[in-house]
């Protein structure tokens, strides 16, 4: 309750400063930490994606994209706005991070960091947390992110920690009758 009350309090003026300050460095990566320590509860998940939290996120990825670490922090925000327990308001954060293209940065971030195990494991925990949603789930099937997976264990298969987190992410596909057949056809 009282992270809520917090919530409430710096939601609005911390997503207003992000708009006008968000190609500060130091600011961004400092505002995104934040926001990152407030979604570890699920009200605040939702106030801060209903407020635009996602968008204002993707728009900072994109300004610091040459900065691993600040892209990072992102994913990681990403990955919690994710990972909301209750169903029905996961299902629609998990819409909401689509629509204002979370998913999109996120495998952006993987393409343009496709050697840096860090970045990757963090995309990887990232997809597990969004891919849990039917429709989350055929939109990874349709960008292909089934056939990155298995590149990924093949490319990286001495690093048993990403390997792990690609299998974890697999599996919560098997939810998925278009992921299932995709991952079943993949390498046979």
């Amino acid at each position: 309750a009282q992270k809520l009350e917090i919530c409430r309090a710096v939601n609005e003026p911390l997503l207003k400063a992000i708009g006008f300050f968000s190609s500060s460095e130091d600011f961004f990566v400092k505002a995104v930490r934040c926001m990152g320590s407030l979604s570890l509860s699920d009200d605040c998940i939702v106030l801060m994606v209903e407020s635009g939290a996602t968008r204002l996120t993707v728009f900072g990825m994109k300004e610091h994209a040459e900065r691993p670490e600040h892209v990072a922090s992102a994913i990681e925000l990403i990955s919690n706005f994710g990972a909301i327990e209750d169903d029905e308001l996961d299902e629609q954060m998990t819409a909401i991070l689509i629509e204002e293209c979370g998913l999109d940065a996120i495998l952006d971030a993987m393409k343009y960091y496709d050697t840096s195990v860090p970045i990757l494991l963090i995309a990887f925990e990232a997809l597990y947390n969004i891919g849990n949603d039917g429709d989350a789930a055929d939109k990874l099937v349709e960008l292909g992110v089934v056939q990155q997976a298995f590149t990924t264990i093949q490319n990286f298969d001495y690093e048993r920690k990403l390997v792990a987190q690609v299998m974890k992410f697999l599996s919560v596909l098997t939810y998925n009758e278009a992921a299932v057949e995709v991952i079943g056809s993949e390498h046979l």
